[in-house]
């Protein structure tokens, strides 16, 4: 009786996993139709975007998945406190007296802080915007690209 029961319960769960990649499989189809689309972005718009934090969510997938431009200009060091604390940030703005940095917090890189500093508190790196995000979310590892001399300006 138990084997009996074992067999049913695994074609019941390979079923219904069959089933869930069926079900995603056919959506992917769909959605590359122009009536498809159609739907996606109604749903999206009548729906999607009315939950808390889904804007948010999305665009913050599709900067990391490259299909939307980084917000950031540039990567720097930023020494915020005025000692030999250096953090890496990302240059949102400049103005003539200084710039505008966002310094993220790792391993998530889309909270942070954001400082506005004299420009002499802002070392500009010529280092990838996707480098430093990779050394940010894997919690400094592979930072000491970002300290190379040649690389500062």
């Amino acid at each position: 009786f138990v084997a009996k029961m074992a067999f049913r319960e695994f074609w019941a769960t390979l079923l219904a996993l069959f089933t869930v990649i069926g079900i995603c499989f056919f959506l992917g189809l769909m959605i590359r139709t122009q009536s498809g689309l159609f739907f996606q972005r109604t749903i999206e718009g009548n729906f999607l975007l009315r939950i808390p934090g889904y804007s948010l969510v999305k665009e913050t997938v599709l900067q990391f998945m490259g299909g939307k431009a980084s917000p950031f200009s540039k990567v720097a060091l930023a020494n915020v406190y005025g000692n030999d604390v250096w953090m890496t940030a990302f240059v949102t703005d400049e103005y003539e007296s200084g710039m505008t940095v966002f310094v993220p917090t790792g391993p998530n890189p889309t909270s942070g802080n954001i400082y506005h500093l004299p420009k002499d508190k802002v070392k500009v790196l010529s280092v990838s915007v996707e480098d430093a995000m990779r050394s940010i979310i894997s919690c400094g590892v592979g930072s000491s690209r970002l300290f190379d001399t040649d690389k500062l300006h």
